[in-house]
């Protein structure tokens, strides 16, 4: 029991230090999105795919143009291919979750490939609350107290409920947050004159 214990601490450690670093990860990655450096948006989970008919950019637009509308910015990177994520809004009421969609569509015999990732970030600070709760668990079981083995149960059940309530709650928000955003792209891109008032 005192070896499980041991494991635990150590494991509960090694967790905790790789959560502090996801934190500073989680800062640099949001800092490099809103950049729209390219790399970030091929990292993290997939967890929005599908195709839809979206006017094909005119040769007009501006590459590196950044393009606002209500909920997102988009970035044509090249004449078929295009960065977005949700726009910051700083008044009025919102909802954030720590799972804020990054994308990018792609233009391919006329129809747009979508994806949306969660941030990586955020992914390996979760994973590492997993593994820490159940390594708190772990070290709950290293008594030999039949009321330490409940205690350990219930460590290990409230770090994996919390971890999947937030993820399966915030996910499904964050996807439908996407499409609406998408959306607002492709109304974009059915009025050419808006182009010139894109920022």
């Amino acid at each position: 029991m005192e070896v499980l214990a041991l494991i635990g601490l150590i494991v509960f450690c090694a967790a905790w230090g790789i959560g502090v670093l996801s934190w500073f990860f989680i800062l640099f990655e949001s800092i490099a999105v809103h950049r729209f450096a390219y790399l970030p948006f091929g990292f993290g989970k997939l967890v929005y795919l599908e195709s839809e008919a979206i006017p094909l950019p005119a040769e007009s637009i501006h590459m590196q143009q950044v393009i606002k509308t209500e909920n997102g910015k988009f970035k044509f990177v090249s004449q078929k291919e295009c960065l977005f994520f949700q726009k910051i809004k700083w008044w009025g009421f919102r909802l954030h979750t720590p799972f804020p969609l990054k994308g990018k569509i792609r233009w391919r015999n006329g129809i747009a490939e979508i994806e949306g990732r969660i941030p990586l970030g955020t992914s390996v600070f979760l994973g590492a609350w997993v593994i820490g709760w159940t390594a708190g668990a772990l070290m709950l079981l290293g008594s030999d107290s039949a009321a330490f083995f409940i205690s350990a149960l219930g460590v290990f059940i409230a770090g994996w409920v919390f971890a999947g309530g937030m993820y399966f709650l915030c996910v499904p928000y964050e996807i439908r947050r996407a499409k609406r955003i998408v959306t607002e792209l492709k109304e974009y891109l059915s009025q050419p004159d808006s182009i010139s008032d894109a920022s």
